[in-house]
């Protein structure tokens, strides 16, 4: 049997998000974008599947 798969669409990451910087840990992928030129944060976003 195989696994069912998760669509992903791109952007996955909705707006303006450049340089995104990505790490695994364990079951969880972890990316931080950065936004200074709009508002002067990293925003920190978690998934399990790069799609959710």
């Amino acid at each position: 049997m195989t696994e069912p798969r998760t669509v992903a669409h791109n952007p996955v990451i909705r707006g303006f998000a450049p340089d995104p910087s990505l790490v695994r840990v364990g079951e969880w992928y972890y990316v931080a974008i950065c936004s200074f030129e709009w508002f002067p944060t990293i925003p920190l976003h978690r998934s399990r599947d790069l799609a959710h």
